[in-house]
């Protein structure tokens, strides 16, 4: 990790300033959409209306913010959640298929309770070029999840 005087100051030039946060910002976490369907006691958002109305990332910001990174070509970490449920919603996909098509050297992941997969997701999944989805399924569920991802029942 850099630290140097860049982080204590302003950096007005705009040119110096994508260079700093080149050097300084290795992990990009963001929700394109609101929803979890889980209330996980670890989690700090489990008071609040996460289960409420899907909100997603407006489309402008969403652009401010490839457009940004593009400026760089950041190839570092872009995980495309953070307290929601990334599979909850499909147009998961689109989003990661547009991340891809605009940072092509970045490392896109997702971390999902896996609630919403089916052999079918899992497929669309794969397709997804250099995706890596972390599942973390809560243990009442685990023995659901090995076949659907190819492993046999323990």
């Amino acid at each position: 990790m850099y630290v140097g005087s860049e982080m204590f100051e302003a950096v007005t030039d705009r040119e110096r300033a994508r260079q700093v946060f080149a050097m300084t910002v290795s992990r990009i976490e963001m929700e394109t959409h609101s929803y979890c369907n889980r209330r996980c006691s670890y989690c700090p958002n489990v008071v609040g209306d996460r289960i409420g109305p899907n909100q997603f990332m407006p489309a402008d910001i969403l652009e401010k913010i490839y457009g940004g990174l593009e400026e760089i070509n950041y190839d570092r970490y872009l995980i495309l959640n953070y307290y929601n449920e990334p599979l909850a919603d499909r147009s998961i996909i689109a989003r990661i298929s547009e991340a891809r098509a605009r940072l092509p050297n970045a490392r896109i992941m997702i971390y999902s309770n896996g609630d919403y997969l089916d052999r079918a997701f899992i497929e669309e999944l794969a397709e997804r070029p250099r995706l890596s989805a972390h599942l973390h399924p809560p243990e009442a569920r685990r023995p659901l999840h090995r076949p659907l991802c190819g492993q046999p029942d323990q």
